[in-house]
């Protein structure tokens, strides 16, 4: 398995920064500020993206095992939408023990509250705006593997920057192609729900409306139910 990973971060980082110097030059930054190499940095964020596609080399990765959650309810007393996740993520030992809270205020873009780890640079696993949004970034596993794709955490950061309704991240999820298999489910200040499913080239979505009394929730069933 370790020889696995080894070759499979290899073959992803290359394409990884080469096809998208957006990336690259985040990633450039960012390690300069941690003191670290950037490949390393770069390593530390495709990992996820390997675990999500490695039953196309190792068949039998117990996958049922992982799924996070999801839920959307209207709040009556503050009339307004509560977005709950749990994290299962393959980040043990490493992302929980050093988990933070990051506001990201920046200036092309909302103010983004998340909830992240110490030395991880993008705010784009769990997250909401100072316009409405939230974000919870679901991992689904499955044998795509889009070498040329941009990776997650990146797709995540601008869909965040540059998005304020559902109908607008519908249009930016449709432009963009993965590395491989993700979900992301999203709430909206009116009461909007996006679950979309972005796997390579191919986006997979449902949309919902949050109402009081109804409880909607999302686990690990693929959005594309074939």
């Amino acid at each position: 398995v370790n020889k696995a990973t080894q070759e499979v971060l290899k073959a992803l980082l290359t394409p990884a920064l080469e096809y998208h110097p957006r990336f690259k030059k985040r990633l450039e930054s960012y390690a300069e500020g941690l003191g670290e190499r950037p490949s390393e940095v770069a390593m530390g964020l495709l990992i996820p993206e390997m675990m999500s596609f490695m039953e196309k080399w190792i068949p039998g990765v117990p996958h049922q095992l992982l799924g996070c959650s999801s839920y959307f309810i209207w709040d009556e007393k503050r009339d307004a939408m509560v977005h709950g996740r749990t994290l299962d993520f393959p980040f043990h030992n490493s992302f929980d023990l050093e988990e933070r809270a990051l506001q990201t205020p920046l200036d092309d873009g909302p103010v983004t509250l998340s909830f992240s780890s110490a030395g991880f640079p993008y705010p784009s696993i769990t997250a909401m705006t100072d316009n409405g949004v939230t974000l919870a970034l679901h991992q689904k596993f499955s044998k795509t593997f889009n070498y040329q794709g941009t990776p997650i955490f990146d797709i995540v950061f601008e869909l965040l920057q540059n998005i304020g309704s559902r109908e607008e991240a519908i249009r930016f999820l449709k432009k963009q192609t993965s590395i491989t298999s993700w979900a992301l489910y999203m709430g909206f200040s009116n009461g909007h729900i996006l679950s979309a499913e972005l796997d390579g080239e191919n986006l997979d979505y449902n949309i919902h409306q949050a109402t009081p009394g109804k409880l909607i929730y999302f686990c690990n069933e693929r959005e594309n139910k074939n």
